[in-house]
């Protein structure tokens, strides 16, 4: 039984190519060799009444949508809930049904920007039902009070993943853009990182950074609808959501679980108090090394594999950059990655929903 890390996926993973996850899902279950209800049933039920309890419309009804709609589905609120609830019934309709020739267990967990709240639940942190509200008040102050500043995304890595970005017009961009107002990281994405910023200091720094091109994409890009995460431009929506959740319920881990710090919160011994005060106010006002926390995850517990939940796969990418940085089993760069993905034992596993 391979050693899995577990990866739970943040905001932007829920998009139109993700739209009929359920039904999707569903299929995987309609088989002769798996009677009964699909393991992820109940899961989904909670999720729906609990939406509609709270005036929203279920996630059941959101996915099934004949086409995407950014003003529902990208809805600040309704997006969290939407990528909460389908990460958590990825997870559990692959561990019961893991592919019969490779099953796997959980060894750690970790997660993305929203997908901390994601992890905390998978790893048995805190309830699922503890998730929706978190993630349903973090979205919905955004919802009520608008946009806390934005967020941007630009590469520090070239396109083979192997050799860095000349980091000087990087340094004097983010020093004229807090010049102009603020601006500084948010997420660590291994071959890319996130800034957040007010308005002013993004401006300043969208025009001073040097054009970047990959593919279709080119840099630097504004991520649309997203604010200041992980940064003190939050602290409103930390000191306004907090007294809202003082009774959810957190509890040490069953599955050792590692923050957007690179700290691991094992079991037995996680202190509750503390995974609450890093969950509702630390993690949200500083900055998030998903780099750290993946690195920290391979080096301590050695997963032979990385089970990548959904919705989506847009976090690959991400992994296999820091991978690289690693030169984990002999990964260097992007070919390296791709050539170990294409052998008989892949290091990443995506969703196949």
């Amino acid at each position: 039984m391979k050693r899995a890390l577990v990866v739970c996926p943040g905001r932007g993973s829920y998009g139109a190519k993700e739209l009929g996850t359920v039904a999707r899902l569903a299929a995987r279950h309609a088989q002769p060799s798996l009677p009964g209800p699909a393991p992820w049933q109940p899961t989904l039920d909670v999720a729906d009444d609990w939406c509609v309890n709270h005036g929203l419309p279920g996630i059941s009804v959101l996915d099934a949508m004949p086409r995407f709609r950014p003003s529902q589905h990208l809805r600040s609120d309704l997006s969290s809930l939407l990528t909460t609830t389908l990460t958590m019934l990825d997870y559990q309709s692959r561990m019961a049904e893991p592919d019969a020739d490779q099953p796997w267990r959980p060894v750690a967990v970790i997660g993305n920007s929203l997908g901390w709240y994601s992890a905390l639940a998978v790893a048995g942190a805190i309830s699922f039902v503890d998730t929706l509200r978190i993630v349903a008040a973090t979205g919905g102050y955004q919802r009520r009070h608008g946009q806390l500043g934005r967020q941007l995304i630009y590469p520090v890595f070239d396109e083979t993943w192997q050799i860095p970005v000349d980091p000087a017009p990087l340094d004097t961009a983010l020093r004229a853009a807090n010049r102009a107002g603020f601006a500084g990281p948010s997420i660590d994405l291994g071959g890319l990182m996130v800034f957040a910023g007010d308005e002013a200091g993004l401006a300043v720094l969208r025009e001073q950074l040097p054009q970047i091109t990959r593919g279709k994409q080119r840099y630097p890009m504004v991520l649309a609808g997203h604010s200041a995460f992980h940064s003190h431009l939050l602290a409103p929506m930390a000191d306004a959501v907090e007294p809202t959740l003082r009774n959810v319920v957190f509890s040490p881990p069953t599955v050792p679980l590692i923050d957007g710090n690179g700290d691991t919160w094992r079991p037995i011994h996680a202190e509750p108090d503390g995974l609450r005060a890093y969950t509702l106010s630390e993690q949200i006002t500083t900055p998030y090394d998903f780099a750290a926390s993946l690195t920290v995850a391979m080096k301590e517990y050695a997963p032979e594999v990385i089970v990548l939940l959904g919705p989506g796969r847009s976090l690959g990418g991400a992994i296999g950059q820091i991978l690289a940085r690693m030169g984990w089993r002999g990964i260097r760069d992007k070919a390296g990655f791709a050539a170990v993905q294409e052998g008989e034992t892949p290091i990443l596993w995506t969703s196949p929903a």
